[in-house]
């Protein structure tokens, strides 16, 4: 495993966690450490390319299912609007083939961005330099954001990318959710419906995208494209040596669990409504917009909670990403959800709660944030004792230092 806990400088310092190479056979580790969520929902945060052994998990707090009578009621795997697919001249981009350099995967935990930047070189040794950015917001609980950016370094390139909703999955095999509905409005406000089998909870998801070529805005006609549970855009763009085509793509999540809906006389079309205006309140603002946003948000938690802690940068990093993890998983907007044994980032414990009652959420953490906080202080006491060892040897050393001066000038 290639994890850095010194890449944070400057006003970043111990606010970042990094991956310094990848290897899919480690992905699980990284999907887990950098997961994203605001509390309404999280999600492990798998790489935008698909790789064998890779898990995508979405989950909602407080929509619990039951795959039938045998089962025990956990969280539903809910559609995905992470995955983000590449294609190069035909071929199919990932890192598993051709060659990485200046790899970096970096999560912010004073704002919640994920960062992923690096530079490839395929096999006819045709250069490419991408980026790939994602947050969830603080500020709009349903939204989440992306950005893709890929540069042709040293020849041209035909670039397609696939991106839309992939309601492909399932609970490590128990499938909670009935095929809905699937919609394109426009050729850009793609919508796809889920409803649970046994409670009965209705799911929606909404997403849009922008184009920039050389950081203007671009006008595309993509393909549009639908499958069982899923449907997305082709999106096609040329790009001589030396530009830069970039992708920005909004999603929002609405459940019928969300208070306003969760009420007698609920109608979905309402909650579908509802949905595609916050989507199209905000299709038209910018990634770094969005971000900004929400990064207030965060800045008005940390002056909240902030821990300052003396000694060793790592330490005050391990405080702050348990405090992160705190708040990415706990539903402080809902009183009627508790806080998962594995919060929202994977299906360990099926999404049940921990027993941590909610009135004590402030006193209480996550099992992982338990864990960090335990080998965080652990890590600084060790580190103040030895300290105190050292300032005492050095306290004895020069008091007979000082003697030995005494007895030599009494000679």
């Amino acid at each position: 495993m290639f994890m850095n806990y010194n890449a944070g400088q400057g006003e970043l310092k111990n606010w970042i966690v990094e991956e310094t190479a990848f290897d899919s056979a480690f992905q699980g580790k990284c999907e887990v450490v950098m997961s994203q969520g605001n509390g309404y929902m999280g999600a492990r945060s798998a790489t935008e390319e698909k790789y064998v052994g890779q898990v995508r998990n979405l989950f909602v707090a407080g929509t619990y299912n039951k795959f039938d009578a045998d089962e025990v009621t956990e969280l539903p795997n809910a559609a995905d609007m992470s995955a983000i697919e590449i294609f190069i001249d035909g071929r199919r981009f990932h890192l598993e083939s051709g060659e990485v350099s200046n790899y970096s995967r970096r999560l912010n935990v004073k704002n919640g961005e994920l960062t992923r930047e690096f530079t490839w070189m395929n096999s006819e040794g045709n250069s490419f330099e991408m980026r790939f950015r994602r947050f969830f917001s603080q500020a709009n609980l349903h939204l989440m954001a992306f950005d893709v950016e890929v540069k042709a370094l040293n020849s041209d390139a035909k670039i397609e990318i696939r991106s839309g909703v992939d309601a492909q999955l399932s609970n490590s095999g128990a499938q909670h959710f009935h095929e809905g509905e699937k919609r394109i409005y426009d050729k850009r406000f793609i919508e796809l419906l889920q409803h649970t089998t046994e409670s009965k909870v209705d799911f929606v998801f909404l997403t849009s995208h922008r184009y920039f070529v050389n950081g203007q805005e671009a006008e595309i006609d993509p393909g549009l494209q639908m499958d069982r549970r899923k449907v997305w855009l082709n999106i096609n763009q040329e790009l001589k040596a030396g530009d830069t085509f970039r992708t920005e793509k909004v999603g929002v999540v609405h459940t019928s669990r969300d208070k306003q809906f969760d009420v007698e006389g609920y109608e979905l079309q309402a909650l579908r409504d509802h949905a595609l205006t916050n989507l199209k309140t905000n299709a038209d603002r910018s990634f770094d917009e969005l971000l900004e946003e929400s990064a207030a948000e965060w800045d008005k938690r940390w002056a909240g909670m902030s821990i300052e802690i003396g000694g060793s940068d790592f330490d005050q990093l391990a405080i702050r990403f348990a405090q992160y993890q705190l708040n990415i998983f706990t539903p402080m907007h809902d009183s009627r959800f508790g806080i998962g044994a594995k919060g929202l980032s994977g299906e360990g414990y099926k999404g049940t709660r921990s027993g941590i009652p909610k009135s004590s959420c402030c006193r209480s953490l996550s099992t992982r944030c338990q864990r960090w906080l335990a080998a965080c202080l652990s890590t600084a006491s060790k580190h103040w004792a030895v300290r105190a060892r050292k300032q005492k040897t050095m306290a004895t050393l020069a008091h007979s230092s000082l003697g030995n001066q005494h007895l030599q000038a009494k000679k």
